[in-house]
């Protein structure tokens, strides 16, 4: 009988701390989904080069977010922009999202796909790259980003 009885507990206990390492190793895999501000400012004679994020981490196999909450230009302006490493290397697969002045075309918020779990399988450090186009010499946009989404 009580060998029964330390086997039980011995196998509770086990459970215990099996199920515990599950809720600790959950938590510290909490995507990173504060939004953090960016500020992009392009000029005609610098069309086709880039502008960058601060890097953060990435922790989870989410999407990138990204909101615009101002474009300062009325000309007919817009930007492409995808996630790439800290670096500035791409992923295996390359998704470029388009935001621009015409919200109806571009929205205001998006979630930029990416390979960045799947290439590296660990947390990783990421920004996004962007390049912008217009009819005006000089504009720029700002809103805010982060490396995981909910």
């Amino acid at each position: 009988m009580k060998t029964k009885l330390k086997k039980l507990i011995g196998a509770i206990t086990i459970v215990s701390l099996v199920l515990t390492g599950f809720a600790v190793s959950n938590a510290s895999a909490k995507g990173n989904t504060k939004d953090t501000n960016f500020s992009f400012h392009f000029t005609n004679s610098t069309s086709g080069k880039y502008e960058y994020t601060g890097s953060r981490e990435k922790r989870d196999n989410t999407s990138a977010y990204m909101s615009v909450k101002s474009i300062n230009m009325t000309g007919s302006v817009h930007y492409y922009a995808e996630l790439v490493t800290s670096s500035g290397k791409s992923f295996s697969k390359r998704y470029r999202n388009v935001f621009g002045n015409n919200f109806r075309l571009y929205p205001k918020t998006q979630y930029l796909k990416n390979y960045a779990h799947e290439d590296y399988k660990k947390t990783i450090k990421v920004k996004i790259k962007a390049t912008g186009y217009g009819t005006v010499n000089s504009w720029g946009a700002s809103g805010v980003w982060s490396p995981d989404s909910i």
